[in-house]
């Protein structure tokens, strides 16, 4: 029987950000496809370009002492943050990894907290945005 993995059993790391990440956007990969006749009574062939990667936009509660010094990390030395590595592993209910993870390499390409709002009681959180180079 196939097991089936809801949202909540995915365990998301950062490489450089210490901390739990509570959400992750679907990793999405594309390639472009070229096709093209090598004469006017040949079959159309199609090649494949390599494998793009769309970004990552990970979120998860701020907290002060944790994230604002990861901002201001970020604000004065950007590149500190390229080469990091987003790993998801899928959990079974047990919460015991199943097999190994997924792992996407990348830059980050925004580091924020989310905007205030004097009207609401919601958390804030902190964002981020990896530019993906490499994935698995």
């Amino acid at each position: 029987m196939a097991k089936t993995l809801t949202k909540d059993r995915v365990l998301i790391g950062v490489s450089s950000m210490s901390g739990d990440w509570d959400t992750c956007s679907d990793p999405q990969s594309s390639r472009p496809v070229t096709k093209r006749r090598r004469a006017a009574n040949t079959k159309r062939e199609a090649v494949g370009g390599q494998l793009d990667f769309d970004d990552l936009t990970l979120t998860r509660f701020w907290d002060d002492a944790r994230d604002a010094a990861i901002v201001a990390q970020w604000e004065s030395n950007p590149d500190f943050y390229n080469g990091t590595v987003v790993s998801l592993t899928s959990l079974g209910t047990d919460g015991v990894a199943m097999g190994a993870a997924k792992t996407y390499t990348g830059i980050v390409q925004s580091c924020q907290r989310t905007g205030s709002d004097a009207n609401s009681g919601d958390e804030g959180k902190l964002q981020i945005v990896v530019s993906v180079y490499d994935g698995a």
